[in-house]
């Protein structure tokens, strides 16, 4: 077995420590939900489906949105390894045409 070093070993626990906090927080979201419904149906069935939908309605766009916008980004640039190379170039032009789009930098470039 190789030998871990602390950097492996701490993000082992880094990894098992998110991941216990992950489970806890969908245990705890699917909790409230039942909770919120449950409470709901009491006052009326129509009413407990009504919430029901309008939380998974919820719950779809907090979790779609951001993989949407994940899902949108460009391609990371990779520059070439030979920075006196044809490629170079090329790859300098693209990264200052992605940078003119980025409207937060227009302040700083002109």
């Amino acid at each position: 077995m190789p030998e871990q070093t602390p950097k492996s070993q701490l993000a082992r626990i880094a990894f098992f420590g998110s991941s216990f906090l992950l489970l806890c927080s969908i245990l705890f979201i699917v909790n409230q939900t039942a909770q919120v419904v449950s409470l709901a149906n009491t006052v009326s069935p129509l009413l407990g489906r009504i919430v029901l939908i309008c939380l998974l309605a919820a719950f779809g766009v907090i979790v779609l949105v951001p993989l949407a916008i994940i899902a949108r980004m460009p391609r990371a640039l990779r520059p070439p390894v030979d920075a006196q190379s044809i490629g170079y170039q090329v790859y300098l032009r693209q990264l200052g045409a992605r940078l003119k789009k980025n409207r937060f930098l227009a302040v700083w470039c002109g």
